[in-house]
């Protein structure tokens, strides 16, 4: 199973801005305009002041698994009872934390703590190759794949949910591509933040048959991805076996954890393991960006000295 060093978030209210949207309309992802009737993935051009850095999260799984409620209970602290979530059609809520990005982000002002904005959205989708299309699901930054631990038949969609992320994440060179912004950086990528699985083969690892003229190509890589099995309070109704799933999830070094939205039972781990993943790729690509900087600079002043 993959390891990452959980991002700490503090309980305080103080700390954690807790802003939420329900809207039924445009469906598309884009750009957040801080706009209550434009339901958007991506980036944002706007330098809005309440953040520094949007994180775009999706939450994929059969209907009823919990996702509207896990949502809920992460960004507003309570468990829907009496709430008709079903006919929401695009579902999207936030939540601010202070001191986000373990470093990522330098401030020019080094006192102003950065603030990570997380949007979680939830599409209601009646067939899994419902929306988002291949573009919006490549401007998220991290998933979060749900099951019903008391229905089976909700863990067995995962490998095809599984399947579904790695092909329209994949970009025309299998790299994963999503995108992010932030301002007052001195050392981000304001255009490019994918492009590399923390869980694929890095520079000098060896990867099997890669120079095999008879072995299939190598699948693209997954981007930041947890799962969840939600609704483990219900012991007694429980079908999924907790052991089987842990060792589906182990053989492709996808972190699972056993969730309850209705008693809060790892919902904030499940989110900052996620958040511990998508930093990890996002430092990775900011080191290939500088790397790529420096060779181009070191090219530039070989060309310089020839003339």
């Amino acid at each position: 199973m993959t390891t990452t060093t959980l991002l700490s978030e503090s309980t305080n209210n103080s700390n954690n801005t807790n802003n939420n949207t329900n809207n039924n309309t445009n469906n598309t992802m884009n750009n957040n305009n801080n706009n209550n009737n434009n339901n958007t993935i991506g980036n944002n051009n706007n330098n809005n002041p309440e953040y520094d850095i949007l994180i775009n999260i999706l939450m994929l799984g059969d209907e009823e698994v919990g996702k509207g409620s896990v949502a809920r209970r992460y960004t507003e602290g309570y468990f829907p009872i009496n709430e008709n979530l079903y006919n929401i059609e695009v579902d999207r809520k936030h939540k601010d934390i202070k001191d986000w990005g373990d470093g990522l982000i330098k401030r020019k002002d080094p006192n102003k703590p950065v603030i990570g904005r997380l949007q979680l959205w939830n599409f209601h989708m009646h067939k899994i190759s419902d929306i988002p299309t291949k573009q919006q699901y490549r401007e998220t930054n991290g998933f979060i794949l749900f099951f019903d631990v008391t229905n089976k038949s909700s863990f067995l969609q995962l490998s095809s949910l599984i399947e579904l992320v790695r092909a329209k994440c994949a970009d025309e060179n299998n790299n994963f591509n999503c995108q992010s912004n932030s301002r007052n950086s001195t050392n981000y990528n304001r255009h490019s933040v994918g492009n590399h699985c923390p869980n694929s083969p890095q520079k000098g690892e060896k990867e099997n048959n890669t120079h095999s003229s008879t072995a299939p190509p190598a699948p693209p890589p997954l981007p930041p991805i947890v799962i969840v099995g939600n609704k483990c309070d219900d012991v007694s109704n429980t079908v999924v076996d907790p052991i089987a799933a842990k060792k589906y999830c182990d053989s492709l070094s996808i972190p699972l954890l056993f969730i309850s939205a209705k008693t809060n039972e790892n919902v904030n781990e499940a989110f900052n393991i996620l958040q511990g993943l998508i930093i990890k790729q996002m430092k990775i690509k900011e080191r290939e960006r500088q790397k790529l900087l420096k060779q181009k600079h070191i090219k530039k002043d070989v060309n310089c000295n020839l003339m």
